[in-house]
């Protein structure tokens, strides 16, 4: 079983908010998380179903995830909408596919723990 990374705070992202991550030190964002309540949080692969990771980053801007209304994930790169719960493609050019979940926790601290998958 892998082992636990802290991401950080759940206190850095505001409620209706998204940030990006990058445990390894890549190069872009790996991962992003969308915080949707006080306490309840969804992450996703920095992975456009349509394009891959390495030619289609999510983020239009730096954390920037969300569409203007904030009820959506926004492809910065097709445009494309993802639902915030499931990840599925609503509009666009990945219409049904899903983004890629990433398992993200939060613990007693409020810290922010990502389970990589092995």
């Amino acid at each position: 079983m892998s082992e636990g990374v802290i991401l950080g705070e759940l206190a850095e992202i505001p409620p209706g908010e998204s940030k990006g991550y990058r445990p390894e030190n890549e190069a872009q964002d790996h991962l992003f998380v969308v915080r949707l309540t006080a306490s309840k949080v969804v992450a996703y692969r920095n992975s456009c179903p349509h394009m891959g990771y390495e030619s289609a980053p999510m983020a239009w801007r730096r954390d920037r995830y969300l569409d203007g209304s904030k009820q959506y994930i926004k492809c910065g790169s097709h445009g494309a909408l993802f639902t915030l719960n499931s990840g599925e493609c609503i509009q666009g050019p990945c219409e049904g596919q899903f983004l890629t979940p990433e398992k993200v926790t939060v613990d007693s601290n409020g810290e922010l723990i990502w389970w990589p998958q092995s």
